[in-house]
C-alpha cells in the first residue's frame, strides 16, 4: 500500500516516520501546516531528490518491485534541525575519536598494583618556640647580607658639629655595642646580641624591669650598667646551667625569676641581694639550698619547686618575712622542726613523700653506741668536773655536740629519730622530724600533747 503510488505517478517518495505515525497523508499534510513553510520546502526537495535517484539504481540493477531504502542519506525527526546530508570524512573521524569519559579510565590493574610511597611526602617541619622561629628568621636574613669588614677607627666619620647642615648628618655612623649592626656576624651567637640589646634599650630609657625570658641563651650577658638601676629580672626558660654572677651584682633587685633551667647550685652570694622579696628557681636541678639564701631578711615569696631538694635545712627559720612557701615537687621526706617558727600564709608540698604510709620508714633509727651514750652521761651528769684527767680527744668530744629537739640537751651521734605530724599553715599532716638525745627523750615526745608549744617558742 506504501509503494502502489509509485506507478501511476511516476516518481517515488519515502514515507517519513510522520506518515507511519500519523497514519495517513491528511493528518501528515495538517501536521505540516504547523511548520515552518522554509522547512517543508527544503525537506521535500530532498525528499524528492534521494527518491529519484534510489528509483534509478534500483530498475537497472534489481527486477524486484521492493526499493532498498538509503539509510545513508535517510532524515529523521532528530535530524530535520540539522544538516540533512552528512560527509563520509565525518563520520570515519567520529567513529576514530575517542570518548572523553574513556580517557579517565584506568585499568583495574594499574589501581590496584598503585605504590604510595611515604619517602615521597614531605617531612614536616619541627616545631618550634615562637622566639626560636624568630631568631632563625633573623639570622638567615643576616647571612644573606654581604658581610663588610669594619671600619678602623682612623678611618671613622667625624662627628659633625650642632652648627652644620642637615645634610651632613646623613654620613654620621654611630659605632656602639648593640647598635653596629654589621657587627652582628662577628659575634658566635647572635642570641646574646639580642639580650645585650634588650640591656641597652633597658638602660637607654631608665627602665627598672629586664626580662630574658624565653631567649635560650647560655650565659646571661653583662648587667654592670643596671646596677643601681635594676630591680626586676627575669631569666626563665633559658639554658643557664649555673647560676649567673652578673646577678649579684645588682645591689637594689627585688624580684628573680629563673624558672626552667639547668641550674643544679645556687651560690652563698646570694646573700648580697639583700633586697630581694621574692625569688622563683622552680623547675631546676637543685639538690641544696646554702645558708646565704636564708640571710635575706626581706624575702617574702620563696618558690623552689620541682628540683630535686631531699632535706629543709634548720636555717629556714631566718626567713622572718617569708609568708609563701611552695616546695613541690621534690624529695622531701619530713621537715624541720624550725619550720614550725615561721608565719607562713600559704604553704605548699604537693608530690613531695610526705604521706603517712611512709613515715615508719623515714624514721627508722639504728642502736645507739656506747661511745655516743658515754658522752652523753658525762654531760649530763656533768662528770667531766669529777675526772680532770681526761684525754684531750674526749674533751674535744663532749664539746663537739648537737642539740636534742626536745630537751634541749647535747646530742652525740644521730640520735633517735621521731616524726611528729602537725596540722599548721592550714595544712594536715605536715610530718615533723625531731631529733633526741636519748630513749627517755624519745617516749616523753612522742606522747607529749604540748610538744608543739615547746618548738615554737
Amino acid at each position: 500500500m506504501l509503494f502502489s503510488n509509485i506507478k501511476d505517478s511516476g516518481s517515488f517518495y519515502l514515507p517519513s516516520d510522520d506518515l507511519i505515525k500519523y497514519g495517513s497523508s491528511e493528518k501528515l499534510s495538517e501536521q505540516r501546516k504547523m511548520r515552518p513553510s522554509l522547512m517543508d520546502s527544503t525537506m521535500s526537495s530532498e525528499i524528492s531528490t534521494s527518491t529519484s535517484s534510489q528509483l534509478e539504481m534500483s530498475q537497472v540493477g534489481h527486477s524486484s518491485s521492493f526499493i532498498k531504502p538509503d539509510l545513508d542519506h535517510l532524515t529523521t525527526p532528530d535530524s530535520r534541525c540539522s544538516s540533512r546530508f552528512v560527509d563520509k570524512h565525518e563520520t570515519e573521524s567520529k567513529k576514530e575519536k575517542v570518548k572523553w569519559y574513556e580517557k579517565l579510565k584506568e585499568p583495574h590493574d594499574t589501581m590496584n598494583n598503585q605504590i604510595f610511597s611515604f619517602d615521597d611526602l614531605p617531612a614536616t617541619l619541627e616545631r618550634k618556640p615562637i622566639t626560636q622561629y624568630l631568631l632563625d628568621v633573623y639570622r638567615k636574613e643576616e647571612e644573606k647580607i654581604d658581610f663588610k669588614e669594619p671600619v678602623p677607627i682612623e678611618q671613622m666619620t667625624r662627628f659633625p658639629d650642632s652648627t652644620e647642615s642637615a645634610e651632613s648628618e646623613k654620613d654620621l655612623v654611630v659605632y656602639g655595642e648593640g647598635y653596629y649592626k654589621e657587627s652582628m656576624h662577628l659575634l658566635e651567637d647572635q642570641k646574646i646580641n639580642l639580650a645585650k640589646l634588650a640591656i641597652l634599650k633597658c638602660q637607654e630609657f631608665g627602665r627598672n624591669a629586664l626580662s630574658l625570658k624565653g631567649f635560650f641563651i647560655d650565659k646571661c650577658p653583662d648587667l654592670s650598667i643596671l646596677a643601681d638601676q635594676l630591680v626586676y629580672l627575669n631569666l626563665s626558660y633559658n639554658n643557664l646551667s649555673i647560676f649567673p654572677p652578673e646577678v649579684i651584682i645588682l645591689i637594689n633587685l627585688q624580684v628573680l625569676i629563673m624558672k626552667n633551667n639547668p641550674i643544679k647550685e645556687i651560690p652563698s652570694t646570694i646573700e648580697e641581694l639583700k633586697h630581694l622579696t621574692i625569688f622563683v628557681i622552680s623547675f631546676n636541678l637543685l639538690t641544696s639550698l646554702p645558708k646565704g639564701l636564708f640571710t635575706l631578711s626581706e624575702l617574702e615569696f620563696l618558690d623552689i619547686s620541682y628540683n630535686e631538694i631531699p632535706v629543709i635545712p634548720k636555717e629556714i627559720q631566718y626567713l622572718s618575712s617569708l609568708n609563701y612557701l611552695k616546695l613541690d615537687g621534690n624529695e622531701l621526706t619530713t621537715f624541720p622542726p624550725e619550720i614550725l617558727k615561721l608565719s607562713l600564709d600559704k604553704f605548699s608540698l604537693e608530690n613531695n613523700f610526705t604521706h603517712p604510709l611512709l613515715w615508719k620508714e623515714n624514721s627508722k633509727n639504728d642502736a645507739q653506741t656506747l661511745k655516743d651514750l658515754a658522752l652523753l652521761s658525762l654531760s649530763q651528769n656533768e662528770l667531766w668536773k669529777v675526772y680532770k684527767n681526761l684525754a684531750p680527744e674526749i674533751k674535744q668530744q663532749l664539746n663537739t655536740s648537737n642539740l636534742c629537739e626536745y630537751c634541749r640537751g647535747p646530742l652525740y651521734g644521730k640520735g633517735l629519730r621521731l616524726i611528729r605530724p602537725f596540722d599548721v599553715f592550714n595544712n594536715s599532716l605536715i610530718p615533723i622530724l625531731l631529733k633526741v638525745c636519748s630513749s627517755k627523750c624519745f617516749m616523753h615526745a612522742e606522747s607529749d600533747p604540748n610538744v608543739l608549744t615547746l618548738l615554737t617558742r
